[in-house]
């Protein structure tokens, strides 16, 4: 029985590990690969959360090299995320326009953010090169 639980219990670590790293990792690869991002932040228990991710993916279909990540604020594994872009007290659920270089240049709650505000907010490859300075 113990050996159940334990190995249950580091299953689920490993897991833990690995789906929450990915939300780093993901961000790492779209960046490397010449994409924009719109993340969507998001708590457990917090309304609005399809309503975002549906106005995110609706953006990103207007920009050609863009993707839509999701990331839980509460999650320990994101809290270098969260720390990095000063989240920590942001009202939520809220959509984060980063450049392909990895500079965010907007920042929408759910009542501001539309498809073509995100879109707007995706910058040149010139813009992105100023913005980094």
């Amino acid at each position: 029985m113990k050996t159940r639980f334990f190995f249950l219990f580091m299953a689920m670590v490993a897991f833990g590990f690995q789906a929450s790293a990915t939300v780093t990792s993901d961000l790492e690869t779209a960046n490397k690969n010449g994409n924009s991002v719109f993340l969507v932040v998001t708590d457990p228990n917090i309304t609005g959360t399809d309503k975002a991710l549906e106005i995110a993916n609706k953006a990103k279909t207007n920009v050609t090299k863009s993707v839509v990540l999701q990331m839980n604020r509460s999650d320990a594994a994101n809290t270098e995320l969260v720390t990095k872009y000063r989240l920590a007290g942001a009202p939520l659920p809220l959509i984060l326009v980063i450049a392909s270089n990895g500079v965010v240049t907007a920042g929408y709650t759910l009542n501001q953010a539309t498809p073509e505000l995100l879109v707007k907010a995706v910058p040149s490859p010139k813009k992105s090169e100023v913005l980094k300075r």
